[in-house]
């Protein structure tokens, strides 16, 4: 448990425009104006449109806790509990789906280079490698991204009070509180929002 194949380095603002971009094809309006993400028609769209890999979706039975998981091959499967928990709006699994979608847009094929150059994929624990080599840390960066678009969180919290800011984004954006709350934290240290006064 723990373990995780170190792939290529990005840095959070290089994992927010990959989001930008594929939310630039899939419904380009969230970018900017505040909506809930549809996740069940992201799920389709991500093998249904060209969006420069090819990736196969699947909603299949997994081992309990696994709520999906991506193959070098770009097979994403999620748990059926997962697809079904975002049908009714469950934040988890609502995060789950655009993350695993990372794995298979940007992960997948690093993996399948690696396999084909007969390098292998050496798995490391998730301590030893730096955040930005991490593909869960980058799959997390864009779900949140992908879920709370930065300029449509601006305009969202725009004059309303700071204390309320995480509620009004979980309940915009149908997230977990914590989602809600890191993404803002992440948006101020960018200087996508500005600091309460």
């Amino acid at each position: 448990m723990g373990l995780v194949p170190r792939v290529t380095g990005k840095s959070t603002a290089e994992v927010e425009a990959e989001a930008e971009g594929v939310m630039r094809r899939f419904d380009p309006r969230r970018i900017s104006e505040p909506s809930a993400l549809d996740v069940i028609s992201y799920w389709e769209f991500l093998e249904d449109s060209k969006i420069n890999r090819h990736i196969v979706t699947e909603v299949v039975e997994l081992p309990d806790e696994m709520e999906g998981r991506t193959f070098p091959n770009g097979t994403v499967q999620i748990s059926v509990e997962t697809y079904e928990g975002a049908v009714r709006g469950v934040p988890r699994c609502r995060f789950t789906i655009p993350h695993e979608g990372y794995h298979g847009l940007f992960h997948a094929p690093q993996l399948q280079r690696a396999l084909v150059d007969s390098r292998g994929v050496a798995l490391h624990r998730r301590a030893n490698i730096p955040a930005y080599e991490d593909p869960e840390w980058q799959a997390n960066m864009f779900s949140a991204a992908t879920l709370m678009p930065g300029g449509a969180v601006r305009k969202l919290l725009a004059g309303a009070r700071p204390g309320s800011w995480s509620w009004k984004v979980q309940d915009m954006f149908q997230v977990s509180y914590t989602a809600a709350n890191k993404r803002i934290e992440r948006l101020l240290k960018r200087g996508v929002l500005d600091h309460p006064k």
